[in-house]
């Protein structure tokens, strides 16, 4: 633009971004606060003369009112197409299926956790049943010979008390079957508590591990050849009595001390 406010139709639709027919559309237009004077050349076709154009707004207005309007169009172009594809019968189909499979997918996935957690429940109450009765039956086996040695039974060695203990822990006592459940009879007292802790609660692990430990050192001290001395009496009940204790403190949690069992609670 010059100093005296002539432009050239060129610059005007250059800086504008708008075709020529738009730009005589705007200088039809009444409702638009641009106005464009121009003079017509005298000979040759009727046409808008570069040099004698004058705006009598800034050119900024006319950008922004030329820009504004034409994002408008667009943006309702845009929108009524978007509208139109949203409402058709494909695309309802498509929304309508999606939303139906993922509805089943998350009701069979909770159909199925909630089965998978009645199951889990009820396998940790028959181990729990099989590992708490096993546990009563060794502390019970242990009070009774304390007592017969009390009334002049063989002692017997501190080795020997330690694997009467394991024997009982794992059913392989001679002559005698502590088994709950028919499938657990020759599972060992260490693999019931390995498959449990598979099931439990993570919070509750700390409790199997120190079961497993206190199994650990009897097992140890049934196989210590130095315990093969014979004890006296006294010797006997003492080791029982260490025994006991010992049970005690490692396998009488409270999802053990039994509700088969309640008068044998401590």
């Amino acid at each position: 633009m010059s100093a005296s406010g002539v432009v050239t139709t060129a610059s005007l639709l250059k800086e504008s971004a708008l075709s020529s027919r738009v730009a005589k559309d705007l200088v039809g237009d009444n409702r638009t606060s641009v106005r464009l004077r121009c003079q017509r050349r005298r000979t040759g076709p009727a046409r808008i003369r570069a040099s004698h154009c004058v705006v009598d707004q800034p050119l900024a207005d006319f950008r922004a009112l030329t820009s504004g309007r034409t994002l408008v169009a667009v943006d309702a172009s845009r929108g009524a197409r978007l509208w139109k594809l949203l409402n058709s019968s494909f695309v309802l189909w498509l929304l309508s299926s999606v939303l139906i499979s993922g509805l089943t997918a998350l009701y069979t996935h909770r159909q199925s956790r909630q089965a998978q957690e009645v199951q889990n429940r009820a396998l940790q109450r028959r181990l729990d049943a099989e590992i708490g009765n096993r546990i009563y039956s060794t502390r019970l086996g242990l009070e009774v010979w304390r007592t017969n040695i009390s009334r002049g039974s063989p002692p017997g060695t501190t080795r020997g008390a330690y694997a009467f203990v394991a024997l009982y822990l794992n059913n392989t006592a001679p002559n005698v079957d502590y088994a709950v459940f028919g499938e657990y009879r020759t599972r060992t007292f260490t693999s019931l508590l390995i498959e449990l802790s598979t099931l439990v609660d993570p919070a509750e692990l700390a409790a199997l591990r120190d079961a497993l430990a206190g199994y650990q050192r009897i097992a140890v001290l049934s196989s210590d050849t130095a315990g093969d001395r014979p004890d006296t009496t006294e010797q006997a009940i003492a080791t029982i009595d260490q025994l006991l204790a010992l049970t005690e403190k490692h396998f009488q949690k409270p999802r053990w001390t039994l509700a088969l069992y309640p008068d044998r609670q401590r």
